[in-house]
C-alpha cells in the first residue's frame, strides 16, 4: 500500500501503488470506517451517556471499534482523528498496527474542522490547509498512514447562499488544498 510518507518524502508519486491503494479502499462489499470524531464531539457524544469526557474514556471507546473481531472483513480503510492515530490498545500496541494487521489502510482526518467564517454570522468554513506539511509528515512517522481525509464544510450552503462575497471562500480552500497537494506529492 501507498504510505504517506511517499507523498510527504517523494518528489514523485508511484501511481500504480495509488491505484492499487484505490482500487483496495473501494473493494466490494467494504466500506470506510469513519473513526475521526473530535475530541469535542466525542465528548459531546460520551455526556449525553453519562460516560467520562476523558481521554482514557476516548482511547477505550477506540480500542472496542479497532480490535473487533473480523473488522477487515467489511472495512478496507479506517479514518482517525489526530487523537486517534496517536493512542495504543491496553497492550501497548498502536491503533493503526491494529488496523494494518486486520487488512485496513489507515488514514487521517487532516482539517482542523469547521470554525466561523469571519464576517458572516453563522456560517462555517473548514481550516487546516495551512501548516499540512508538516502534519503530513508527522503521521506518516507515526505509521504511514495511507489516506488523508479533508472535510469541506459550506459546499451546499454555496448554491444558497445570498450573499456572493461569501461564496469564493470554499473554492478559495479548494485551491489552496490542491496548491498543497501538488507541493507534496
Amino acid at each position: 500500500m501507498l504510505s504517506l510518507s511517499a507523498f510527504v518524502n517523494n518528489n514523485s508519486m508511484n501511481l500504480t501503488t495509488l491505484a492499487t491503494t484505490a482500487q483496495a479502499l473501494v473493494a466490494p462489499g467494504k466500506g470506510l470506517l469513519a473513526m475521526d470524531e473530535s475530541t469535542g464531539t466525542c465528548n459531546a457524544r460520551f455526556a449525553a451517556l453519562g460516560i467520562p469526557e476523558t481521554v482514557a474514556a476516548r482511547r477505550a471507546y477506540r480500542e472496542l471499534l479497532v480490535t473487533t473481531p473480523g473488522l477487515g472483513e467489511g472495512i478496507s480503510g479506517a479514518i482517525l482523528f489526530d487523537e486517534t492515530i496517536r493512542q495504543h490498545t491496553q497492550a501497548g500496541v498502536s491503533f493503526v498496527e491494529i488496523l494494518q494487521q486486520a487488512g485496513i489502510i489507515p488514514g487521517i482526518k487532516v482539517d482542523l474542522g469547521a470554525h466561523e467564517l469571519a464576517g458572516f454570522p453563522g456560517e462555517q468554513v473548514t481550516e487546516g490547509l495551512d501548516g499540512l506539511r508538516p502534519r503530513l509528515t508527522e503521521y506518516a512517522a507515526l505509521g504511514g498512514c495511507a489516506l488523508a481525509a479533508l472535510a469541506g464544510v459550506g459546499w451546499v450552503e454555496v448554491y444558497k447562499a445570498a450573499r456572493h462575497q461569501w461564496i469564493p471562500e470554499p473554492a478559495w480552500a479548494a485551491a489552496r488544498s490542491r496548491s498543497r497537494r501538488s507541493q507534496i506529492t
